[in-house]
């Protein structure tokens, strides 16, 4: 059907351009509710004036909703649903002092759905504007006469409307289009309201809503002189217009024969001011009026369904076929003059795909198309629209494709920046994701929730944890064992319970919840948020996945250990005051390492905390993941020891601790991880590489050579949408997909011709890159 409609906007564009008067074109339908404002916007897109009627539900409209929202608040003035919709409806224009969006922000952050609950978490004046809202809302239900208590609400409401309550203020920010539908409505609601009063039985709150569900509000879009008119066969037919399109031609879009009960047959049948209309034979007689007219007639219908099965045509248009044995003609390439915006990129597209035209003929003819539109700089915008279209089709990267020089990569970022473990995996998964991120510091939306949010919730375990070996270790203790479980249970609790008064979360029961996911199992006196015979939580199956690490020779060290950044908590871990540059590069890092365990030898065991899932030992292998080698690049440097190997220490406290998951490291330093052995690290599959040397070679030259890359891209403007797949590049996700131009279908060209080029660039191993 949008084929369809564009194509009629086409013709009807042609028709004009050829001296046809809009008033003398109509557009006809069967099927008013699929085809009118679909057609008219086609024909709005193709800048053709365009006059039709709307009927929409009262309760549809603006002034709809508010009716409907007060009735409900009225019956039910505890719901805190029906008060945020009357709140945020744009006719409702409460104290200046007092702003409805806060109101219904702080809705959105409660568990409970009460107005009494959202009233407590407000002040002064705006729970006395909840409060006068809900007595207006309450005192309009229980009227018994709706035409004057509809005049109070609205003054009660401060409804910019005259003293009758059916006209709107001037000042009020509406189209011509939407004031005129809703002064349609305040008449309709007034009408019913006044009417109802001489009906006492219907004089109740049920009786209004019923009223006011039966009535529709009829407006007319568009001027209407001037402009093609998009009506009824039957108005069509009746009007003298030299030109009319008869569209969705199909059965489904053009009336059926209506069904009858059994029982009413008989009483049909019986005389005929009984009988029933016929729909089918009323479409006939109105198609036939049209084909006698001296109007030019038009006739459509779309060949297929949005799922692909194709429409069967209508009785009236297969008679037509049969009687006249007239061809039906597929517009799927059409001929037509391109009409809108999207005919004209099409067109182009098109035409520059098969070689019909090329962009230098373009810019040298671009001066004489008619297309002069004063201060718009119309010929410029082509120029460099049609400039930008055939760099896109290609897959070599250019300017359009982002690309910026190095010189205005300095104007917006400071390259000589050290760079972040994160920051290094968001160019590795997108060069664009880095470029909106971290050049132009454009965030994404923060979700607002109403439980505490995975990152407070991640930022919460991690500094208990910390916390907790820092004053572990004060007290003269290392690792956790079998001896001191008790006592670790105790310092864990009250750290976990101090941070606990410090974490900004609503008393939700689903809140509750998690924080019984936490401390069930510690067996400490007066354990008050979880129950110490219950199956374990997060915190007790930490200090129990210690106890099985303590058998290592690699004790906990440092925790928090910051490195070319300044700590807010004055007493977390300082191992390098400046960033680190790695030996032999131009490229600098910082960051915080979560956990260092240290060997005797003084070999460097690196950890991440991750309370949600973690990449695996192929992410790091493969440059996808650099959170791992990066913190022992980072730590070889500021401790002057030894990288022996890292992984990720998942404590999620919905699933089981592990402190192995995508372990690197050489095979020589590693056991599995159900194996109590001294070796320092735990993996669960045999690692890549067998000995310490070899894992050196990959951290000090792989890890460093894939860093500098990165850094070389980004000084040299390369920012273009990822060349990964869409799995592995997470563009569902994406806060920033709207904004890009991403074609994973192209991406493997896109890599090539970067290559061929010598584009600086990154690319994971995983996709192909030879390093």
């Amino acid at each position: 059907m949008r084929h369809e409609a564009d194509g009629i906007a086409r013709k009807v564009r042609s028709l004009i351009a050829d001296g046809i008067d809009p008033d003398d074109i109509c557009v006809a339908t069967y099927d008013p509710n699929t085809y009118t404002e679909r057609v008219a916007q086609a024909l709005e897109a193709a800048g053709v004036p365009v006059t039709y009627d709307l009927s929409r539900p009262f309760f549809s409209t603006t002034t709809g909703n508010l009716f409907e929202a007060v009735l409900d608040l009225g019956t039910e003035p505890d719901r805190q649903e029906p008060l945020c919709r009357l709140l945020a409806n744009p006719l409702v224009e409460l104290d200046e002092t007092v702003d409805a969006k806060e109101i219904t922000r702080e809705a959105s952050r409660l568990e409970s759905s009460r107005v009494e609950a959202l009233r407590s978490h407000l002040d002064s004046p705006a729970d006395d504007i909840v409060e006068s809202v809900v007595a207006s809302c309450e005192q309009f239900v229980g009227s018994t006469h709706y035409g004057d208590a509809r005049l109070a609400l609205f003054d009660s409401l401060g409804v910019p409307v005259d003293s009758s309550g059916i006209e709107l203020d001037d000042e009020v920010g509406l189209s011509e289009q939407e004031r005129s539908r809703e002064t349609s409505a305040l008449r309709l609601a007034a009408r019913v309201c006044d009417s109802l009063a001489t009906v006492e039985d219907e004089a109740d709150a049920d009786g209004l809503r019923r009223a006011l569900e039966q009535v529709t509000v009829d407006t007319t879009v568009g001027r209407k002189s001037g402009s093609v008119r998009v009506c009824n066969p039957t108005e069509a037919a009746w009007n003298p217009y030299s030109h009319v399109f008869v569209v969705g031609l199909t059965t489904e879009h053009t009336p059926s024969p209506a069904r009858r009960l059994a029982f009413t047959r008989r009483l049909n049948e019986s005389h005929v001011d009984f009988q029933a209309a016929d729909p089918v034979q009323q479409a006939r007689y109105t198609f036939g009026l049209l084909l006698a007219s001296e109007a030019r007639l038009f006739l459509s219908r779309p060949e297929r369904n949005a799922n692909g099965d194709p429409y069967v045509p209508a009785d009236v248009l297969e008679e037509l076929h049969r009687v006249c044995e007239l061809e039906t003609k597929s517009s799927d390439h059409h001929v037509d003059t391109p009409a809108s915006r999207k005919d004209v990129q099409r067109s182009l597209a098109e035409a520059l795909e098969t070689n019909g035209v090329d962009t230098d003929r373009i810019d040298a003819d671009a001066d004489e198309f008619d297309v002069e539109i004063p201060g718009t700089n119309a010929t410029t915008r082509l120029r460099k629209g049609v400039e930008l279209a055939s760099a896109r089709a290609s897959a070599d990267v250019g300017e359009f494709d982002g690309r910026l020089t190095a010189e205005t990569v300095r104007k917006l970022y400071d390259t000589d920046k050290p760079f972040s473990p994160s920051r290094l995996e968001t160019y590795a998964g997108c060069g664009f994701k880095f470029y909106m991120n971290s050049v132009l510091d454009i965030e994404g939306e923060e979700d607002v929730t109403i439980e505490v949010n995975a990152l407070d919730a991640g930022n919460y375990v991690h500094d208990v944890l910390e916390t907790f070996y820092r004053e572990w270790i004060a007290a003269g203790h290392r690792s956790v064992t079998d001896a001191t479980l008790s006592e670790a249970q105790a310092v864990l609790y009250d750290v976990a319970v101090e941070r606990l008064d410090e974490l900004d979360a609503n008393s939700t029961v689903f809140h509750g919840t998690w924080i019984e996911s936490l401390f069930d199992g510690l067996e400490v006196d007066g354990n008050a948020h979880g129950d110490p015979d219950e199956a374990a939580g997060l915190f007790r199956r930490f200090l129990d996945a210690e106890m099985k690490l303590s058998a290592t020779h690699a004790k906990p060290t440092y925790f928090e250990a910051h490195v070319g950044i300044d700590p807010d908590d004055p007493e977390s871990s300082v191992i390098s005051s400046d960033p680190i540059q790695l030996p032999g590069r131009s490229v600098s890092l910082r960051g915080k390492i979560d956990r260092i365990d240290v060997t005797p030898d003084g070999g460097l065991v690196a950890y991440d905390y991750k309370t949600g899932s973690t990449p695996g030992t192929g992410d790091s292998l493969d440059g996808h993941a650099f959170q791992l080698p990066a913190y022992l690049l980072m730590a070889e440097q500021a401790l002057d020891g030894e990288p022996v190997g890292a992984s990720y220490y998942q404590v999620n406290p919905d699933s089981s601790i592990s402190y192995w998951a995508g372990t690197i490291g050489a095979e020589a330093d590693a056991s599995y991880y159900q194996h109590e052995t001294d070796d320092p690290l735990r993996r669960y599959r045999t690692l890549e590489h067998e000995s310490r040397d070899e894992f050196h070679e990959f951290l000090r030259e792989d890890v460093a050579d894939r860093i500098e890359r990165i850094a070389t891209a980004v000084q040299e403007g390369t920012f273009v949408p990822t060349v990964l797949g869409p799995d592995a590049a997470n563009c569902e996700y994406c806060e920033y997909r709207d904004a890009c131009d991403v074609r994973h279908h192209r991406r493997h060209k896109i890599h090539d011709a970067m290559i061929d080029d010598g584009v600086p660039s990154y690319v994971p191993l995983a996709e192909g890159e030879e390093q």
